[in-house]
């Protein structure tokens, strides 16, 4: 013969029983058909458990609150890693930036030497005045 599964609905009616005390042990026993032991290990769980019953509803606030912790913090992660992908543009935005200033002073430069250099070998022819009439 297989073991009988009892509900838990079954098992907590038993354990009340034993723990109001109004019948003894083996009273339950035979009543309900269940060991003596049995309902003896029912009755210890109930007691054990009793004190978590009451803090049930806490542990779910405390639970979604630490969900909604946990999402945060994802999110402020999340954000954290733009902003550094952001300042990281910004940064090469401004290098880019020095960097045309400095190739474009550096064209100017290298224009206005070409410019002295041609002066530099120019001759000069000056002619002689012409009288003209008109």
């Amino acid at each position: 013969m297989g073991r009988k599964k009892h509900s838990k609905e079954l098992k907590s009616r038993i354990a009340l029983d034993a723990i109001k005390g109004q019948k003894t042990i083996s009273e339950l026993a035979s009543e309900y058909g269940v060991h003596a032991n049995q309902i003896s290990r029912w009755k210890k769980q109930l007691l054990n458990a009793a004190p978590d019953i009451f803090t049930m509803g806490k542990d779910k606030e405390a639970e979604k609150k630490e969900v909604e912790r946990d999402r945060l913090y994802k999110k402020v992660g999340q954000l954290q890693i733009e902003v550094d992908g952001l300042k990281k543009r910004q940064v090469i935005w401004d290098e880019r930036r020095q960097e045309d200033t400095m190739h474009k002073s550096q064209r100017f430069r290298s224009q206005y030497q070409q410019i002295v250099r041609l002066a530099g070998a120019a001759t000069v022819i000056l002619l002689p005045a012409q009288d003209f009439h008109f």
